[in-house]
């Protein structure tokens, strides 16, 4: 089974996870609610996934491994994309979020990109629980396992900042992950990479 970062992961319980630290309170009742972890980016080992636990807030985050034997369900960005479960969303407070989600899908989808959503609405998505607000942003993962030139990076880029909703754009190509906004502003520069191992400055996000 390959999984691979941002991929959201149904397991049983909090039982289900191999963990370094103490695990806090709200990491079990995080996880009654909705029993879904998002998968990290670090490295497998001996059949243990790297994985992160949601909580309310970005300062509820865990991390933890989860033996591959219990993980029951598998859904990544891509198929969310494909889903397209936000038109079910239509009449939430939070309403704004799915709509702009509906353009920018709309956008990539007609230029051929490989993409999904990732973050908060992601996880939403993907559990039925409700994570997302009004003020959320959008987080998306573009898949580029080949090149693309900078100025396609910054009309991507472009059409993203004139959105209504706030989108954050990870680049994921198979040396790791870039800001899309971030290569948009440096073109002869270098760029902060997040790899398995670590983040690395790199002038070409497809090299290391």
């Amino acid at each position: 089974m390959e999984l691979k970062v941002h991929d959201l992961v149904r397991i049983h319980s909090s039982a289900d996870l191999e963990c370094v630290s103490t695990v806090p309170e709200w990491v079990h009742l995080a996880l009654k609610r909705a029993p879904w972890v998002v998968v990290r980016r670090s490295p497998v080992s001996n059949g243990r996934i790297p994985v992160g636990v949601r909580g309310i807030g970005r300062k509820q985050r865990f991390a933890a491994f989860l033996p591959i034997r219990f993980v029951n369900e598998v859904v990544t960005p891509v198929q969310l994309a494909i889903q397209a479960r936000w038109r079910e969303y239509s009449l939430k407070a939070d309403s704004q979020v799915f709509s702009q989600l509906e353009e920018i899908a709309d956008y990539y989808n007609q230029a051929g990109i490989c993409w999904g959503p990732t973050g908060s609405i992601g996880f939403e998505l993907a559990s039925g629980a409700d994570t997302i607000h009004p003020g959320s942003d959008i987080d998306l993962a573009i898949y580029l396992p080949q090149q693309v030139e900078w100025e396609t990076v910054t009309g991507w880029n472009t059409f993203n900042q004139r959105c209504s909703v706030k989108v954050d754009a990870l680049l994921e190509t198979p040396a790791g992950a870039c800001s899309l906004s971030e290569l948009a502003r440096q073109e002869k520069s270098t760029v902060l990479l997040r790899t398995t191992n670590g983040p690395a400055l790199v002038k070409c996000p497809w090299t290391i």
